[in-house]
């Protein structure tokens, strides 16, 4: 099973365990992957919500249709390796953690074990 290792602290930087790349030429579908990987525990994601989040300068029909595209270049950079990783519904939008390792879920680890010791 490949898995998406993806660095947000320092700038955006997405790589399979195998060391390749992952290319995505647009900064939303950059943006989305980060959105919907820093929410541990919640799988799904209203399109609603984040089409208003990442498109909220576009009117409503604009923004959906630039997530369904943002989704699509997802879709494409990640099912061949990873085809478990997208979780796309009717009207939600989630990613499957066991694909994914963050670098902010990374640091905030030892944080987190030590508010629980105190």
């Amino acid at each position: 099973m490949a898995v998406l290792e993806l660095s947000l602290l320092g700038g955006f930087h997405a790589e399979w365990s195998s060391g390749q790349n992952l290319d995505l030429a647009s900064k939303k579908a950059c943006a989305l992957l980060a959105y919907l990987a820093l929410q541990p525990g919640r799988l799904l994601h209203s399109r609603e919500v984040l089409a208003d989040l990442l498109w909220s300068e576009s009117g409503p029909i604009q923004a959906r249709a630039s997530l369904r595209q943002a989704v699509a270049a997802l879709r494409r950079a990640c099912h061949a390796a990873a085809p478990g990783l997208l979780v796309v519904e009717t009207d939600r939008i989630g990613i499957e953690e066991a694909y994914l390792q963050v670098d902010v879920h990374e640091f905030e680890r030892p944080a987190v074990g030590y508010q629980s010791n105190t």
